[in-house]
């Protein structure tokens, strides 16, 4: 893998899956994702890489996929430090994370807050499954890891995002539209 790494040039792009996958689902999201990288930059040469955490994939089981998201952190941190040591110096590495996996980002910004230079050229958050306040007092550390772009995409109509809304009863990263304001009232009310 080092060797792989040394000797490739071009993006190294890093996947995330989130809640509710499993590992040939998340496989297959990833053979997608590669494909539509590959189908917009012909030119580019791309190294893709699965980071899968163990989620059992069922729906029932949001809180022991957030459990096992979390003492996964550590192993998501120890991975890309080891890919950035080992990649060649004119490689850069996007990172995708979905859903619940877009934790790994802030959890990884917040633990290199003190890092000299971006790790990511890009993090794009898709239907971020994170509290929204979290994500926003978190951000700064984040930003400091990424070169070039930071981008979180959302979804109002996500159905995940909605059942964790109201689990949480605060609004999601990737569902900001109405602030939490609607799932409160409905958990009080």
């Amino acid at each position: 893998f080092s060797r792989q790494l040394r000797d490739f040039h071009g993006l190294i792009c890093v996947y995330v899956h989130g809640y509710d996958m499993t590992f040939e689902d998340t496989a297959r999201e990833m053979a997608e994702l590669v494909d539509e990288y590959k189908r917009r930059n012909s030119n580019q040469a791309i190294l893709p890489i699965l980071f899968s955490w163990p989620s059992p994939g069922k729906t029932a089981d949001y809180t022991g996929d957030e459990a096992n998201l979390e003492w996964s952190e550590k192993p998501f941190r120890d991975f890309i430090d080891l890919l950035v040591s080992e990649k060649n110096s004119d490689s850069y590495v996007d990172l995708i994370a979905h859903s619940m996996g877009s934790r790994y980002a802030f959890a990884y910004g917040v633990a290199k807050s003190q890092a000299p230079r971006a790790v990511f050229r890009n993090v794009i958050l898709s239907c971020a499954d994170m509290d929204y306040h979290t994500a926003e007092q978190k951000k700064e550390d984040l930003e400091r890891c990424v070169g070039r772009s930071l981008y979180v995409l959302t979804n109002d109509s996500d159905g995940p995002l909605l059942t964790s809304q109201a689990l949480h009863a605060q609004p999601r990263l990737g569902r900001p539209t109405d602030n939490g304001q609607t799932v409160r009232q409905n958990a009080t009310g």
